[in-house]
């Protein structure tokens, strides 16, 4: 299905108005420093409400407040150590600079970079679709030494047969 200028009108009025929502549903909720687990029963504390936002605006290619969000997201993600967050919300947030009215290519390379070396010991899938996805956002600036080096620390992770630490230490 093609989407025209309504459909993405009408995905974005919908994305908007949900993230208001859940926004406000948060704002119910006892607050706490602490951020919920990615899968869990109960609602997603503010951090993940922002971060999920962030990423719903930018694939719409709304940049309305996706700074902000993933400001606050990142913060969050810092302080709990949780590498695959981190490098999802930088990530977002280089795309953002690239799709900025002035765009800032070396600010995005640098958290790309980032993100990629946060998470050089896991390799999660999620992080490296997101990457390519932020190369796919940066070709017009493939020029720039730092997003080349973007561009080959993802190769040199996701070759086949690259070595991928082991979930579990081997026995001794």
């Amino acid at each position: 299905m093609t989407m025209t200028m309504a459909h993405w009108t009408i995905a974005a009025w919908w994305a908007g108005s949900r993230s208001h929502q859940a926004f406000t549903a948060l704002s119910d909720c006892p607050s706490s420093s602490q951020v919920s687990a990615s899968l869990a029963l109960g609602p997603y504390c503010q951090a993940r409400a922002a971060a999920n936002a962030a990423t719903a605006y930018l694939t719409l290619g709304c940049g309305t407040d996706v700074t902000a969000h993933l400001t606050t997201a990142i913060d969050a993600f810092d302080v709990a150590a949780l590498r695959g967050p981190q490098a999802l919300s930088r990530l977002d947030l280089a795309t953002a600079y690239l799709r900025a009215d002035h765009p800032e290519p070396e600010q995005a390379s640098s958290l790309a970079l980032e993100a990629l070396t946060l998470t050089a010991d896991q390799r999660y899938e999620s992080v490296n679709q997101r990457a390519r996805q932020f190369l796919a956002t940066a070709r017009p600036f493939a020029q720039q030494p730092q997003l080349r080096q973007v561009a080959e620390l993802l190769c040199d992770r996701t070759q086949i047969g690259a070595r991928t630490p082991p979930a579990l230490p081997s026995p001794s």
